[in-house]
């Protein structure tokens, strides 16, 4: 008897031993941060320039935070916001017009809905992205029809690490589905295409909501995911031809 109690115990620890590595190597980025992060709308995007850029490399790298930049669209209308921490973002709500907003991407989806996701990464990894508007030849959306695209990024010492992700909503999965075919030419000529995918849709919507980064992700993470951006090639990854808010 004393034997069992013995093996079931140590079971027992190595069971917990595992259970907390899987834990450590799922946790995320900016989860774990202390400091607050905030959503805001960008309403003075053509100011959201290399200057600009280069200042939050700075103020994010000597943190070690993440950034996530996202150009959203819905029908006719286009906006740009920005995800990151509340102290380096606040101090430029003059120069970008930054307006907080409650966090579109964790509404509940409705029953039926249309939703597809997916990862964007480079056609070669030591190919350097062509700079232009991305966005010039994307499909019009219906007032029910939305379409997300994320650049989560975090400063090195000589570029932005980035991963880009996007998200579209429709009113089915049939319509989500067409949507994205025509999405998936989105930097096409510039460099960009559509990477294996390693997630499912839900799992890819919640690491789109949580703005995660994988720990040690840049690191050992899959060739063409990781994008080593510099200012110029990020601006390009958000430019639109048109702004709405």
């Amino acid at each position: 008897m004393l034997i069992w109690i013995a093996l079931f115990l140590i079971v027992l620890a190595i069971s917990l031993v595992l259970a907390i590595q899987s834990m450590a190597d799922y946790e995320t980025r900016p989860a774990h941060f202390s400091t607050p992060y905030t959503l805001f709308l960008v309403t003075k995007e053509k100011e959201l320039n290399q200057d600009i850029l280069q200042d939050l490399h700075r103020s994010l790298l000597q943190k070690g935070f993440i950034l996530s930049l996202e150009r959203l669209f819905r029908g006719g209308r286009r906006a740009l916001v920005l995800y990151g921490p509340s102290a380096i973002l606040k101090p430029l709500s003059g120069r970008l017009g930054l307006i907080e907003l409650e966090d579109y991407s964790k509404r509940e989806i409705k029953p039926g809905q249309g939703v597809v996701a997916w990862e964007v990464g480079r056609k070669a990894q030591d190919d350097k992205l062509v700079v232009g508007n991305i966005f010039q030849n994307i499909p019009e959306f219906t007032e029910e029809e939305e379409f997300w695209w994320q650049v989560v990024t975090q400063p090195t010492k000589d570029s932005f690490k980035s991963i880009i992700r996007a998200v579209v909503l429709a009113v089915d999965q049939r319509r989500a589905s067409a949507l994205q075919n025509e999405l998936l030419q989105i930097g096409k000529d510039k460099g960009l295409s559509l990477l294996p995918q390693a997630y499912s849709t839900p799992q890819m919507v919640k690491l789109y909501q949580d703005r995660s980064i994988p720990v040690n992700f840049f690191s050992k993470g899959p060739k063409g995911v990781i994008l080593n951006l510099q200012p110029d090639e990020l601006q390009s990854l958000l430019s639109s031809s048109s702004v709405s808010t």
